[in-house]
């Protein structure tokens, strides 16, 4: 995805959780390196345990409405990401965003924030295998009323080949762990959310199991 962006002279931010289960950043270094270098951003994609502290709104630190805890929990995702050579990282979006978060602060912990009130105002996305806000093209070129928008996109979606998102996903779980406990909830969260995704998901563990 990042070379065909290049080819097209696009430039795009690729978000990285870096405590995932489903990769080792260290690991990917090289390949995120490979990114940056053909002129693309790496942002941080934040895992958070949301409601994180005995007292949130108590701890609330001010416009982003995060709890000192669960600020701490965004520094130290950047901190493992730039630790491995990547960054600096300056641009923030959330895994599983809550609704408190939502067209927030036009930045938090001191990066751009994806989901802040102007990015979300015009925005589009593929999550779960599927545009939700409806036909992309016709979204971008017919918006006449602002010079931003975002089009969130998710490369597991996009193959050579168009696959409906169920198969799609279930032909590349086939290289996880999907018995491990942690890595099938996190594919659980990630899947189509849809045609009965958590079944279908369960009966290709068991095939995969043996």
């Amino acid at each position: 995805m990042a070379k065909l962006e290049h080819e097209f002279g696009v430039q795009s931010t690729y978000m990285v959780i870096p405590n995932t289960p489903l990769y080792d950043v260290a690991n990917e270094r090289a390949h995120l390196c490979e990114i940056a270098e053909l002129g693309h951003e790496i942002g941080l994609h934040c895992a958070v345990d949301w409601g994180a502290g005995s007292d949130r709104e108590a701890e609330e630190t001010g416009e982003s409405g995060l709890s000192h805890a669960e600020r701490k929990q965004i520094e130290a995702a950047r901190r493992q990401l730039e630790s491995i050579g990547i960054g600096p990282i300056t641009s923030l979006s959330f895994h599983q965003p809550v609704d408190r978060v939502l067209a927030g602060p036009s930045t938090i912990a001191g990066m751009v924030n994806a989901y802040s009130e102007a990015l979300m105002s015009a925005y589009i996305s593929d999550s779960a295998g599927r545009w939700r806000e409806g036909e992309p093209i016709e979204r971008i070129t017919g918006r006449d009323t602002t010079d931003v928008m975002q089009v969130l996109t998710h490369p597991v979606w996009w193959a050579a080949e168009h696959e409906p998102p169920t198969e799609r996903f279930l032909t590349v779980i086939e290289s996880f762990d999907a018995l491990n406990e942690r890595v099938y909830d996190e594919l659980v969260s990630v899947g189509p959310n849809h045609d009965g995704w958590n079944d279908q998901l369960s009966a290709r563990s068991l095939e995969l199991s043996g």
